[in-house]
């Protein structure tokens, strides 16, 4: 039996304006094959459509040995926290990480006593990487699932009533400095 390799060892710092041809790139790396499917990708729109919505104050990256590998976007909202954005780039996918940073977004969540969501494009093959880390399908549109996962002892209807979340995330807090 192979022996188990520890993902590896990460942490978060905001994003900066300076972060935007980095994260422009990430966002192409990531997620083109699957907009492509969904609605066709034209280079010109994509970019144009970033530069209008890029808002780095909501972004943290994620950093291995230093140098960036990804980025992490989690909303605080009154009954989850939702994973807003996660991309790790193609060279530090399949080792971990992503299941590593979402374990730890999971492990808050469950602190906090509320759900964790997120929305992931129908074509992605990234869904079963989330239901293998415990969310299930809650919603769908034509082009999205949104997953669930609630924390332990709770199904998913308790979550959309649990006012404990009002608080604010200590990840959120914990991982917004550059410490």
């Amino acid at each position: 039996m192979p022996e188990a390799v520890a993902p590896p060892r990460y942490r978060l710092r905001p994003a900066t304006m300076g972060d935007f041809t980095f994260l422009r790139a990430l966002h192409v790396a990531t997620l083109k094959e699957y907009v492509a499917r969904t609605w066709g990708w034209d280079d010109a729109e994509q970019a144009a459509r970033f530069r209008d919505d890029f808002s780095p104050e909501t972004s943290r990256i994620v950093l291995v040995d230093e140098r960036e590998a990804g980025v992490l976007a989690v909303e605080q909202r009154p009954d989850a926290l939702f994973i807003a954005n996660i991309a790790i780039i193609p060279e530090q996918q399949g080792r971990g990480l992503g299941a590593a940073i979402v374990g730890d977004v999971l492990a808050e969540a469950a602190r906090a006593g509320v759900a964790t969501r997120l929305q992931v494009l129908r074509v992605n093959p990234a869904r079963r990487f989330y239901e293998r880390l415990g969310f299930a399908i809650e919603g769908e549109t034509p082009t999205h699932y949104l997953l669930c996962a609630a924390p332990p002892g709770k199904g998913m209807r308790d979550n959309r009533t649990n006012a404990a979340a009002t608080t604010r995330s200590s990840f959120v807090t914990r991982h917004s400095s550059l410490g």
